[in-house]
């Protein structure tokens, strides 16, 4: 077993139980954040329907129950439908807290509705974006319906994508073994039926098409939910895996470089989904270029070429 795994999940009465799953439910944003890990600014208008919804939380919740189950976008307040989301996900059974992570923007439009069918609301609060709600407002509210909050300030993205795959398997294990989004922060996801360690397996083909690469790594990144006879099995030994993901070749995992954040224009949001990135040493945050340094090859060319 790797040696992070248990940190997810446990057993008990034949149910798998994990810690936490996120839900994109929502792919597009109402921000313009560069590196966004999402690739929101770039992606059409696009919601999870509920029906799509109910399916996989009846699939899942064959074989599994989730201590926190977090509504993400995008921007997840972007949906016509959120509160019916939410219901559907307290009336499954499945999660013991439902919750929705939002930027913070659209927080005054959201109805008495909204407010009484969540467990948590955990705000995304970046640098010069102005948030009419304030935490003024939040604590009134969460007063009145029994809601917990946090608010977060973020001022640094990370480095993620790369476009062209690594060619090292050490490195690439090395990557999946230190990756903070798929154990220490449990940033698991499901999405169209199958269930994901990573949140960027899902997209990633969508991702690297607007790269011209032409990638379905999402029956080898996933466990197929529904129709499964044996989900809690194969659940099991995929949270058990050693082997890193296909996504993890494409991806710097938890090590990449910080950089300011920084909010962009929809065209350049749109350029910056079609970059060529290759793999450089320059893309990893310091601490990691230093704890990988035997697995790198000495910078080239390309450093200057992939930097931000």
């Amino acid at each position: 077993m790797n040696d992070t795994a248990a940190l997810n999940y446990v057993i008990k009465d034949q149910l798998i139980y994990l810690r936490k799953v996120e839900v994109q439910v929502a792919f597009n944003c109402n921000l313009t954040c560069k590196g966004c890990v999402h690739g929101s600014p770039a992606r059409p208008v696009k919601m999870l329907s509920p029906e799509e919804f109910a399916r996989d939380l009846a699939a899942l919740g064959s074989a599994a129950r989730v201590h926190k189950l977090l509504l993400v976008g995008g921007e997840p307040l972007l949906h016509p439908d959120l509160v019916e989301l939410l219901k559907l996900a307290k009336a499954s059974g499945v999660a013991k807290y439902v919750c929705v992570t939002t930027n913070g923007v659209g927080l005054e439009n959201m109805s008495d509705d909204f407010f009484s069918n969540v467990d948590s609301i955990e705000v995304s609060h970046y640098p010069r974006v102005r948030l009419r709600y304030t935490r003024e407002d939040l604590e009134r509210k969460a007063q009145q319906f029994g809601f917990t909050f946090a608010i977060s300030a973020y001022a640094t993205f990370q480095e993620t994508h790369l476009s062209v795959p690594l060619d090292d398997p050490a490195l690439v294990q090395q990557i999946y073994k230190r990756c903070k989004p798929r154990a220490e922060w449990s940033c698991h996801t499901f999405a169209e039926g199958r269930y994901y360690m990573c949140p960027r397996s899902p997209i990633l083909g969508e991702r690297l098409g607007s790269c011209g690469q032409l990638v379905d790594n999402r029956p080898a990144d996933g466990v197929m939910m529904r129709d499964n006879p044996d989900l809690f099995g194969d659940l099991l030994r995929y949270l058990q895996r050693d082997d890193p993901l296909e996504a993890c070749k494409w991806c710097l995992g938890s090590d990449g470089a910080s950089f300011p954040h920084l909010l962009q224009s929809k065209k350049a949001a749109i350029e910056e989904a079609s970059r060529i990135v290759h793999f450089a040493p320059t893309l990893l945050s310091p601490r990691a270029r230093a704890e990988l340094a035997g697995l790198l090859a000495p910078e080239d060319g390309k450093a200057e070429a992939a930097a931000p």
